[in-house]
C-alpha cells in the first residue's frame, strides 16, 4: 500500500479522483467533494499507519473542509480491495463482536475503526469477481466487499492486534466471498465422487504403493523426482495424475493427500498454481480406479527385484506406548488417576495439559540454569488426534477446572484464545505504552518542553493461558506474507520478551508468561505445518502429543461427583511454595543421571522428525522443574528427572507416530525403506539396482553409512562359494 497511498499523498495534487478530501454537510451523511485543485500543499503534521500515511491536506483544504480524513477510491486499476464490516462494533467499550473478529484473522491485514465508531474498515491486496453480490446481513451486521467504484475514509483509528500493513490476501478475500456470495472455482463442474464408496486415505496410498507402478509412486510420495523429471512443477503433476486416478478426480482429496506427500511445498499453497495443476491432472484421468478392481490396471510393468515382490509390506508407523508409571509422579499423577475413570480422555493428555497449564498458574519466578539461559516453566504442547474422536477438548475441560478451583483469578483474566498474529499476542501481555509529547504554552502555543504520556497501562498479569482448540488455524495464517505469529512464539518460549520490527506497532512485552495448548488432527497438522515452521524453530518448542480416545463412556462419567478438594488444597500449595521459589538446581543423584542421558537428549536428528524433536535436553530441563515445584521443592530429584524422560519418551515415540521418521535424505530414505519391507535383508547389489543405477555407489555408501550411524541399519556378510556378499538388515 506503501506505493499507492504514499505517491498519491506526496505527488498528487489535491482532490484527485482517486483521493477525494471528504467533510459531512449539515443533515447528509454524504461526502460532499471540493472540486479545486491546488498545485502546492504544506504537509502539516503527519504520522504513518503501516503502510497508510494519514495527515494534514493543504492549509486551503483545512479551512474549506474542516477535517483531516481522506478517502481512498477503489479502481480496476489498483490491486486493493476493500471489506466493509457495519454494525460490529460498541463505540462506548471499544468491544468488537466474535463475529466480526473471525472476518478480521481470516483476512490478517490491515484494520482501523471506521468513521461511525461502530464499524471496522479492512484493506487487503487482492481482487473480487465482477458481476457478483457484494453485501450481506450477517449476525446483526452487514458486511460488504469491494474492488471498484466505492470509496474507504480512514480514520487512522488502527485496531490493536492486527497487522500494521496491506497485505496480499487474494485467496483468502475469495474465500470470504464465496463464503458469503457464493463460491466460484475453476474446478467446481467436476463431479466429486461419495466418499462412501472409497477407502481411507492411508488404505488408498497403501494400494498405490502396491500397485504395478507403485516404484514410481513411491519416489513422487517421497518428493524423489530429480533424475525422472526435469522439473518439481512437472512431478506435481505426475503424482496429481496418479492421486485422480486412484480418488477418482476428487479435487478435495487430491490436494488433501498432495500435501501429505514429500512434494509438499509453499508454491502448493498458491491457489492459481494448485487448481491448474489439479485440473490438468483431471484432464488427463481417462480412467479411474473402482474399489474392486485389481491395483495393476494403472501401472506399468513392475521391476522384476526382490524389492517389487514386497511391495504389501505395511510400514505405517505404530501408535506409541503411553506414558509409563514414572510420568504420573506426585500430584499429576494423582489428578490424572482421579479424573481417568470419569472421562474418554487419553490419560497423556491430561497429565500434559496439567503440567503446562500448572506452569502457567506458577508464573516467572521460579526458574533453571542451562548455560546463559534461563528455563521458567512455561511450556507449549499439541495433543494430536488420528481423528475428531481424541476427545481432545474435553481433556482440557477437566483440566481448565480442577486448576480454576486453585486459582480462580488465573481462570478467569489469563485462558485466552484465538492465535492469530504476533501482535496480538504481545498485546495480550503488553507493558505500559508511552509516547513523548510536546508541552505547548501561551497563545502562540510554543514548545517550552517535552513530557511522557501514558497511553496505555499495559496488562500487570503477564500470565497467559492460550488454548487454541483449531491449532490448524494458526498454521495457516502463519505462513502469510508479514505474518509475526510464528516469530512472536519463539520468543515467548525463550525469552518472554516480545516485539515486533515494525514502526507502527508499538506493544512491546516484556517478562511475558506465555503458555500455549493446542488441539489438531494428525491429517491437518501434516497438511499446514509447513518446511519451513519445521525448519525455523516453531516446531520444536512445543510438545507432540498422540492422543486417542480412552474409553466408551455412554453416560459421559461422574466427575462432577468426583471430590477435588484434598488434591485442589495440595494443589494450591505447591503454587503457592513454586512464586516464592528462585533457581531450581538438581541433587547429585539427578545431576549424575542428567550427564548419563545427555549425550542422547542431545543428538543429532535428521529430516522432519529430527526438526521437531531436536530441543529435547530443553523439554526435559523444564518439566523435570515442574515436577520438582508440584512437590514444593527447589530441588529436582531423579524421581523428578525420571518422570520428565518418560515424558519426553512419549512424546518423541508421537512424532515419530505423526511426522514419521524420515531422515530428509532421499538416498537414506529409499533404502530404509526398502529395507523395511524386506526383514531377511538386502544384498549390497540389490539396493544398488532400487535406483535403476541411478546412484553412484559413492553415494548409496554414504547413505548407508549414515543410516548405520543413526542406528537404522546393520551390515553383515555372507559366504557364497565365491566372495561373500555384503548384505544390509534394517534396525
Amino acid at each position: 500500500m506503501a506505493g499507492l497511498v504514499e505517491r498519491a499523498w506526496r505527488r498528487a495534487p489535491c482532490h484527485t479522483s482517486q483521493w477525494p478530501l471528504g467533510r459531512r454537510t449539515q443533515g447528509s451523511a454524504q461526502a460532499a467533494q471540493i472540486t479545486h485543485r491546488s498545485t502546492y500543499r504544506r504537509l502539516g503534521s503527519q504520522h504513518a499507519v503501516g503502510n497508510v500515511v494519514i495527515g494534514r491536506r493543504c492549509a486551503r483544504c483545512r479551512r474549506e473542509v474542516g477535517t483531516d480524513w481522506h478517502r481512498l477510491r477503489f479502481t480496476d486499476s489498483d490491486p486493493y480491495s476493500g471489506v466493509d464490516i457495519d454494525n460490529c462494533r460498541d463505540p462506548d467499550t471499544g468491544q468488537i463482536a466474535e463475529w466480526a473478529w473471525e472476518v478480521i484473522q481470516a483476512l490478517d491485514s490491515y484494520t482501523e475503526i471506521s468513521p461511525s465508531g461502530t464499524g471496522i474498515h479492512i484493506i487487503v491486496r487482492g481482487k473480487l469477481p465482477a458481476g457478483q453480490g457484494n453485501q450481506a446481513a450477517l449476525h446483526g451486521g452487514k458486511v460488504e466487499m469491494f474492488s471498484r467504484a466505492r470509496y474507504f475514509t480512514f480514520t487512522g483509528a488502527h485496531v490493536a492486534g492486527t497487522p500494521a500493513e496491506i497485505y496480499d490476501r487474494q485467496a483468502e478475500l475469495l474465500e470470504l466471498h464465496g463464503r458469503l456470495f457464493g463460491k466460484r472455482s475453476t474446478v467446481e463442474n467436476i463431479p466429486t465422487p461419495s466418499p462412501a464408496l472409497l477407502p481411507s486415505d492411508d488404505e488408498l496410498i497403501t494400494k498405490a504403493r502396491q500397485a504395478q507402478n507403485g516404484s514410481k509412486f513411491e519416489r513422487l510420495w517421497n518428493g524423489q523426482w530429480e533424475g525422472d523429471y526435469p522439473s518439481q512443477s512437472e512431478a506435481d503433476l505426475a503424482l496429481c495424475s496418479l492421486l485422480a486416478f486412484w480418488t477418482g478426480r476428487d479435487v478435495v482429496r487430491i490436494d488433501r493427500l498432495f500435501r501429505r506427500s514429500g512434494l509438499m511445498r509453499k508454491k502448493w499453497l498458491r491457489k492459481d498454481y494448485r487448481e491448474e495443476t489439479m485440473a490438468k491432472a483431471i484432464e488427463n484421468t481417462t480412467e479411474t480406479w473402482k474399489p474392486g478392481q485389481p491395483e495393476q490396471l494403472n501401472g506399468h510393468a513392475a521391476r522384476g527385484s526382490v524389492v517389487a515382490a514386497a511391495q504389501h509390506a505395511s510400514i505405517d508407523p505404530p501408535w506409541p506406548t503411553g506414558p509409563q508409571a514414572e510420568a504420573f509422579h506426585g500430584i499429576a499423577g494423582e489428578l490424572v488417576e482421579t479424573i481417568s475413570p470419569n472421562t474418554e480422555a487419553d490419560s497423556a493428555a491430561l497429565l500434559v495439559q496439567f503440567l503446562v497449564a500448572s506452569g502457567n498458574v506458577i508464573g516467572r519466578r521460579a526458574h533453571c540454569i542451562a548455560g546463559a539461559d534461563q528455563h521458567y516453566p512455561n511450556e507449549f504442547a499439541v495433543l494430536v488426534g488420528a481423528s475428531s474422536k481424541g476427545r481432545k477438548g474435553s481433556s482440557w475441560s477437566a483440566i481448565q477446572f480442577v486448576l480454576g478451583m486453585a486459582d480462580s483469578e488465573w481462570l478467569n483474566a489469563c485462558v485466552q484464545t484465538g492465535l492469530s498474529s504476533g501482535e496480538g499476542l504481545i498485546w495480550a501481555v503488553r507493558d505500559e505504552i508511552t509516547t513523548r509529547e510536546p508541552i505547548r504554552t501561551g497563545k502562540e502555543r510554543q514548545v517550552t518542553g517535552y513530557q511522557d504520556v501514558v497511553k496505555d497501562h499495559g496488562i500487570s498479569d503477564k500470565r497467559l493461558m492460550v488454548v487454541e482448540s483449531e491449532f490448524a488455524s494458526p498454521l495457516r495464517v502463519s505462513e502469510r506474507d508479514g505474518n509475526t505469529l510464528s516469530a512472536v512464539v519463539r520468543q515467548a518460549w525463550d525469552t518472554g520478551r516480545l516485539r515486533v520490527l515494525s514502526k507502527n506497532s508499538p506493544a512491546r512485552a516484556t517478562g511475558a508468561h506465555i503458555s500455549i495448548i493446542g488441539h489438531v488432527t494428525k491429517d491437518e497438522l501434516l497438511k499446514y505445518l509447513t518446511d519451513t515452521e519445521a525448519g525455523n524453530g516453531f516446531a520444536n518448542r512445543f510438545l507432540w502429543v498422540a492422543v486417542k480416545r480412552s474409553k466408551l463412556l455412554p453416560d459421559g462419567g461422574d466427575l462432577h461427583k468426583v471430590d477435588f478438594g484434598p488434591l485442589i488444597r495440595r494443589l494450591a500449595s505447591a503454587i503457592e511454595f513454586a512464586r516464592t521459589a528462585g533457581e531450581i538446581k538438581r541433587d547429585r543423584e539427578a545431576s549424575q543421571l542428567w550427564h548419563n542421558v545427555y549425550p542422547q537428549l542431545s543428538r543429532d536428528r535428521f529430516g522432519l522428525f529430527g526438526a521437531v524433536t531436536s530441543r529435547a535436553e530443553a523439554h526435559t530441563l523444564r518439566l523435570s522443574c515442574l515436577y520438582a515445584l508440584l512437590d514444593c521443592s527447589a530441588v529436582v530429584t531423579a524421581s523428578h528427572l525420571l518422570a520428565a524422560l518418560e515424558v519426553w519418551r512419549y512424546c518423541e515415540d508421537s512424532c515419530r507416530f505423526i511426522f514419521g521418521d524420515a531422515l530428509g535424505d532421499v538416498t537414506a530414505d529409499t533404502i530404509r525403506l526398502a529395507l523395511r519391507r524386506n526383514p531377511a535383508g538386502l544384498t549390497r547389489t540389490e539396493i544398488n539396482n532400487l535406483f535403476d543405477r541411478h546412484k553412484s555407489a559413492d553415494e548409496v555408501a554414504r547413505a548407508l553409512e549414515l543410516l548405520r550411524s543413526q542406528g537404522f541399519a546393520i551390515s553383515g556378510s555372507k559366504p557364497t562359494k565365491g566372495r561373500s556378499v555384503e548384505y544390509w538388515i534394517g534396525t
